[in-house]
């Protein structure tokens, strides 16, 4: 692995268009839920630590409220109501952030995944119409469950980058038929198989990004240890979120350091 290719370039806008294609020993953090090993999920000072942890994404939850307002919340339920019964003012009041607050924390600094959690065929456009009002568009992963969407999101908005958050892997084929850009994968999940369907028909190469986290040995969504993430980018995975982002951006900056100690080493 090239040291130069080990993450993606710091101090340039995010690009995420650049995503779409795999980029030999490019491995990207994306934030899962902010810097949520420390800070609480979704939260202002979670996305904030993230990126000064040096993140390449950040990755929020987006649900509506009762009155329409696009917010960023991973479960259904806040404090024993359903998101979509509550108005913004009284989610604003148990500090839910609403997508355009962190569309804004994040602009021309980070990449953003959008996990949407609402299944109405139309509801990714929604969230593209806020995307496109500030101007983001480039700069946003939008990740889907159902194929519907994927095709309909495609029409509406041809230039997005789309990722796909599949139960069924087997789906992956209809997914890139659908117009979606990328596989991922639960780290527990990784296999042959599994990796095989994600990057597509033969030839094809699609990205694919993993969820760290084996949650069968009771660890939490998100979770990794160096030696783990490591173990992916010698593996060729093009993304992981992680709960820890400065963890992964350090076991990253190793390899680097270690390449750049080998190349002094072999010159004459």
């Amino acid at each position: 692995m090239n040291a130069a290719q080990a993450g993606a370039p710091r101090g340039a806008a995010p690009d995420a268009r650049a995503w779409r294609k795999r980029s030999r020993g490019r491995i990207l953090v994306v934030a899962h839920r902010g810097f949520s090993a420390t800070y609480t999920e979704n939260s202002r000072a979670g996305f904030e630590a993230a990126i000064k942890a040096g993140a390449d994404l950040i990755e929020t939850d987006i649900r509506e409220s009762r009155d329409g307002v696009l917010v960023c919340v991973h479960d259904r339920e806040v404090d024993g109501h359903d998101v979509k019964d509550l108005t913004w003012k009284q989610l604003a009041k148990r500090s839910v952030l609403r997508l355009s607050d962190v569309l804004k924390i994040a602009q021309n600094r980070v990449g953003v995944l959008l996990d949407i959690k609402i299944r109405d065929t139309d509801f990714p456009l929604r969230v593209f119409e806020e995307v496109k009002r500030l101007g983001l568009e480039n700069q946003v992963v939008f990740g889907l469950r159902r194929n519907s969407q994927v095709r309909a999101l495609r029409r509406g908005a041809p230039d997005v980058v789309i990722l796909g958050f599949l139960k069924n892997y087997k789906k992956f084929s209809a997914f890139y038929r659908a117009g979606g850009d990328i596989a991922r994968l639960w780290e527990e999940d990784i296999n042959e198989t599994t990796l095989a369907l994600a990057r597509g028909p033969k030839g094809a190469d699609r990205p694919v990004w993993v969820t760290a986290g084996l949650r069968d040995s009771g660890e939490d969504a998100g979770d990794i240890n160096a030696n783990r993430f490591l173990g992916m980018m010698k593996q060729g995975f093009d993304g992981v979120l992680v709960n820890d982002p400065a963890l992964a951006r350090g076991a990253r900056r190793s390899i680097k350091v270690l390449e750049q100690g080998k190349n002094r080493v072999g010159r004459p």
